[in-house]
């Protein structure tokens, strides 16, 4: 009897412990947020939601015992400028965010979202997200939200990365862009979203819950133009040289430069950032070792960007850096599955807030120094000494001028003509051109418009009789990219129109393009850019 008197009396303590647990009501006092008392939202990165801004909430009762199976929520609807993603613990129309306690008591967030008006600062920003504890939906605090996806479309980077410089040093009122909650944008916080960007986080705008992310209107300027030369900074101003030789006969002195320049179309209210593209394309059938910039490439440590105030008496007005204090740039080789061609990708920043640029003044852009090593001797890169061309393909201009709000300034491209030649300069004076598609006895030439082309393209051509036309794209290497069939139309000119898609409905690579239209038995043939962003 005892002995079952002694089994009975651990049972009940069991069972009691279990039904107090059930009794449990959270304290806030004895509870814990994140101690900066600022929490981040975060993008995606291939697809995979960002646990980098991953936090906990730990739950304990008055008696300072962790609470197992609490529902903890995070209210976000006084955040009107905070978007939720979609999620499986997310009720977009409640616009919270809910997490169940461990053992522990702790309940593990990691918040997908976005800023929604990076303008919009209400009064009571801080500590705008509830936080709510079960049993009894109990208030445990508030806390502050910070985004690194400010504008809310393409994930994170240079246009978020500007809107932060709005408010540093010191704006302070925008507390989205004070990640570490000390009351002021600061260098820590410039240096918090350089680490997402530099890291390749949050670089996808996941799904929101207010409907499809916005997108910035892109328009391609109609004036201004872009040039390359190398020596001094300018055509006007302090003129350089389109050409440079050199014999290769030292790894050592002062790097080759060439410098990017820019006439100012119309209508840019304020540079935010500037992105570019270069390619080198050679005159043989491969790139030469010694312009392999690429990583793993001979001469990987042998490029480098400087974007100043200054680019050798040029005025630059946006005061440039490159991206987050890195390199500034990015190669790939090779662009476009072309062995012949390298693509020098660069993207700079704003230091100030921006100013406007006056139409048609010419503005330095940045300066590419080419170091001479590895040109001679053991371990060189070979052929040094055979002609390449270099091209300043396009500049994308990011406006932002701290006021509006995103998406009211559009990005402005300048593409040049391919009859233009100031955007190219060249190694070793011999010129590289890509050969124009050459037409058969009885053909004429297509017209392309425009030409680059950044989306669609129209394709003009005169039939002398009335017919059906079969149009063909192809890229550089031959491989045919979409084909398709014109109906019947009168002899005269006609137009057709490529969506810039291939077959299967995937946007096309950036490249040359070569076009066939067959219109009774009449072979046309031609050639365009295109520019995809």
């Amino acid at each position: 009897m005892r002995r079952f008197a002694y089994r009975l009396v651990p049972a009940f303590f069991l069972l009691f412990p279990l039904s107090a647990v059930a009794q449990q009501t959270p304290d806030p006092t004895k509870s814990y947020l994140p101690l900066s008392g600022v929490i981040w939202v975060m993008g995606a990165s291939n697809g995979v939601p960002d646990p980098h801004g991953t936090f906990e909430i730990i739950v304990h009762d008055n008696d300072d015992h962790p609470i197992e199976g609490s529902t903890v929520t995070i209210d976000f609807s006084s955040c009107p400028e905070i978007v939720l993603a979609q999620g499986p613990s997310v009720d977009c129309s409640a616009r919270t965010v809910t997490a169940t306690t461990d053992q522990q008591g702790k309940a593990s967030f990691t918040i997908i979202g976005s800023a929604a008006n990076r303008k919009y600062v209400p009064a009571d920003a801080f500590q705008c997200a509830e936080v709510r504890a079960d049993p009894g939906n109990v208030v445990l605090g508030g806390l502050s939200v910070a985004a690194f996806d400010q504008d809310g479309t393409g994930g994170v980077d240079e246009r978020d990365l500007a809107l932060v410089h709005c408010d540093y040093p010191g704006g302070g009122t925008c507390l989205r862009s004070d990640y570490n909650g000390d009351f002021i944008v600061d260098i820590e916080d410039v240096i918090t979203i350089c680490s997402v960007i530099a890291a390749g986080q949050s670089s996808e705008t996941p799904a929101r819950c207010d409907g499809p992310s916005p997108s910035y209107p892109v328009l391609v300027a109609t004036d201004g133009g872009l040039n390359l030369v190398w020596n001094a900074c300018s055509t006007v101003l302090q003129p350089g040289s389109p050409s440079k030789t050199w014999d290769c006969s030292s790894n050592t002195g002062a790097p080759f430069r060439l410098f990017a320049s820019m006439f100012a179309p119309s209508g840019v209210v304020g540079v935010a950032a500037i992105e570019a593209e270069i390619d080198v394309i050679s005159s043989t059938a491969t790139l030469p070792d010694w312009w392999r910039f690429d990583p793993g490439g001979c001469r990987a440590s042998s490029l480098t960007l400087l974007a100043q105030q200054d680019v050798s008496s040029c005025d630059n007005p946006f005061y440039a850096a490159p991206l987050c204090s890195g390199p500034g740039y990015s190669v790939a080789y090779p662009a476009d599955n072309d062995p012949r061609k390298e693509r020098i990708s660069i993207k700079f920043l704003s230091h100030f807030p921006p100013n406007p640029l006056v139409a048609g003044e010419e503005y330095g852009l940045f300066e590419l120094a080419i170091d001479p090593a590895k040109s001679t001797g053991g371990g060189a890169c070979t052929d040094c000494d055979k002609s390449v061309q270099i091209g300043l393909r396009s500049v994308r201009i990011i406006q932002e001028d701290c006021a509006s709000s995103p998406g009211d300034l559009p990005t402005l491209v300048l593409q040049m003509p391919a009859s233009s030649h100031s955007n190219v300069a060249t190694w070793q004076a011999a010129p590289v051109r890509v050969p124009e598609a050459r037409s058969g006895p009885d053909s004429k030439k297509l017209r392309f418009q425009p030409n680059p082309s950044i989306s669609s393209v129209k394709i003009e051509f005169a039939t002398q009789v009335g017919g059906g036309a079969d149009v063909a794209i192809f890229d550089v290497s031959g491989r045919l990219v979409r084909q398709w069939r014109e109906e019947f139309a009168a002899a005269g000119t006609r137009q057709a129109e490529w969506d810039g898609h291939d077959s299967h409905g995937r946007p096309a690579d950036s490249g040359l393009y070569f076009v066939r239209v067959i219109s009774n038995q009449t072979v046309i043939t031609g050639w365009f850019v295109r520019l995809a962003y």
